[in-house]
């Protein structure tokens, strides 16, 4: 079903974009966690600690995100990109915070 709105290859890019914040958080949380693993912490602490210092990070980064869409959500071209990314980054957000702690805790 059409809807008229124009794609483009820019809102075409967002799954890319919204992969690439997700992997680049696990990745961060994940070797926090190491760190904190490396210094004798027990494992289920090391992952709370974890997940409460990256936790304002990146949800900083996922306010800048939705906040910067705004930006781009009237223009007709941008607009499928500026809602696909407010759309996505909330999902991604509780997945790379949630889920990489969970599957790295063996929950």
């Amino acid at each position: 079903m059409r809807t008229g709105r124009v794609s483009s290859p820019a809102t075409s890019m967002i799954g890319f974009m919204l992969a690439q914040h997700r992997v680049r958080n696990s990745i961060i949380l994940v070797d926090f966690i190491e760190q904190r693993l490396r210094e004798g912490m027990p494992l289920a602490e090391a992952v709370v600690d974890a997940g409460a210092v990256r936790f304002r990070p990146m949800l900083l980064t996922a306010l800048a995100v939705v906040v910067g869409s705004t930006v781009i959500l009237f223009d007709p071209i941008f607009q499928g990109l500026a809602i696909s990314l407010m759309a996505g980054e909330w999902p991604r957000y509780l997945s790379a915070h949630g889920c990489t702690s969970a599957l790295f805790h063996g929950v």
